[in-house]
């Protein structure tokens, strides 16, 4: 990630510079949906000659069972494998071939799909990659295969102690929510689900009316309508089940979980409860997270990691959003399990100590110009982009995405004060510890 404070000479350039400018008077975006219910998003961009084509499938592990656990990420595997017309290289060297680019990621809200090609070539792009979508049929020899595949990632991410910190976090804090399911399963599961299941899975969530195309870079906006009408708008809506109502219970008191692993240092990861996307609070609490999160800057990280004798080797704050809930989650990493107790009582602190004294308006103008400078690399990075902002537009929507950083700037000093009282002035937390087991 970009240091903040590091580019804000380079924003000021990007500012006052008249290509920077025109690139970004020449952005046209068009946001609309097709028939079939699928939602599409163009951003006409003229920088460089190429395109990327984002598609974003409702389906992650908060929309499995326990029985199914890890199917979604398998399936991402699996749809590259070929379909009623094309073979695995088909797909995957063909778009090489035309100098291209094709991969995919699943996470716990979405799935995305993503082709980057030469402006000349997109329509192979989407020809390949909504062939992938709507008309895999994986094939048996290739389902053996990445089963393997999908096992050996999941044995190789249990011996990752970050992996082990990130299901007890996950496990402890979203408890009761499917927020506690991993992306990628256990190898009980996949080692025994059936082809069929898995064909179940996709034919209920790989519908038009359950995704969301992103489509940027250099095209002309009415060409490319008539692009995705072609290849995106000849399957139909076909319903798809319900989702329950997920029910998160934020933090009510100060809790610990510990936990023995094998592992030399000691991870300490608190979750704290925040404004929900649509909460008026929403962005003045991410402000405030952005500078817990400043690096050597950050006030968390100065306490933690100053002194002689430092309580912590690194500290690290994000806002995680979710559709139905916020939490503000902190990760500090130790040397010493025995300083677990005084890293709490002093992160508590940091915290508080924002509640009666809160930054300076200087500082907080300093991280929205660093976010609009984060954006601006990000958006020149095409498929990147795509990446980066998967699971904003998912869960936020595109409106939420495009206005935010307009709506970063329209956060006073008093409305920061405001919301570090109401939330930091007594903070409850649930908190997990993993320490070494000798």
């Amino acid at each position: 990630m970009i240091a903040r404070f590091a580019v804000i000479f380079l924003l000021s350039f990007l500012l006052s510079s008249p290509v920077a400018s025109s690139q970004k008077l020449e952005s046209k975006t068009t946001e609309y949906s097709l028939p079939n219910g699928m939602q599409v998003i163009l951003v006409e961009k003229h920088a460089n000659p190429m395109i990327a084509c984002m598609v974003y499938v409702n389906a992650g592990s908060k929309y499995e069972t326990d029985a199914n656990n890890g199917v979604t990420h398998f399936l991402e595997h699996l749809v590259f494998d070929g379909t009623k017309t094309r073979s695995r290289e088909d797909i995957t060297e063909g778009i090489k071939a035309k100098g291209g680019y094709i991969n995919a990621f699943t996470s716990k809200e979405v799935t995305c799909y993503m082709v980057l090609m030469p402006n000349e070539f997109i329509g192979t792009g989407l020809s390949v990659q909504s062939d992938m979508l709507f008309n895999s049929i994986i094939p048996d020899e290739e389902f053996a295969k990445e089963r393997k595949v999908v096992i050996e990632e999941i044995k190789q991410a249990e011996d990752n102690v970050d992996y082990q910190v990130e299901k007890f976090f996950d496990s402890t804090a979203y408890k009761g929510t499917p927020y506690v399911r991993t992306v990628l399963g256990s190898e009980e599961i996949i080692s025994s689900i059936s082809k069929e299941k898995t064909l179940t899975y996709y034919h209920t969530y790989y519908e038009p009316n359950n995704m969301i195309a992103l489509v940027i870079g250099d095209f002309q906006t009415e060409k490319m309508k008539g692009l995705i009408e072609k290849y995106y708008g000849i399957v139909a809506e076909r319903p798809f089940p319900p989702q329950a109502e997920i029910q998160f219970i934020p933090p009510i008191g100060r809790e610990v979980k510990y936990k023995k692993v094998d592992s030399r240092n000691t991870y300490v990861n608190l979750c704290l409860n925040a404004p929900r996307y649509d909460d008026p609070d929403y962005h003045a609490f991410d402000l405030l997270t952005e500078i817990l999160n400043l690096g050597e800057t950050s006030p968390l990280s100065q306490v933690l990691t100053g002194g002689d004798d430092p309580l912590a080797n690194h500290v690290s704050a994000y806002l995680e959003t979710q559709k139905e809930f916020s939490t503000l989650n902190i990760s500090i990493l130790s040397d010493s399990p025995q300083k677990v107790e005084r890293i709490l009582e002093a992160t508590m602190k940091v915290l508080e100590d924002l509640a009666s004294k809160p930054p300076e308006e200087k500082q907080l103008q300093g991280v929205i110009i660093s976010s609009k400078t984060h954006r601006y690399y990000q958006e020149e990075k095409l498929h990147f982009y795509g990446m980066m902002v998967a699971p904003v537009l998912v869960t936020c929507g595109w409106e939420f995405w495009d206005n935010y950083i307009d709506n970063l700037e329209k956060v006073t000093l008093e409305k920061v004060q405001a919301v570090a009282q109401k939330y930091f002035s007594d903070p409850k937390y649930i908190a997990t510890v993993i320490t070494p087991i000798n």
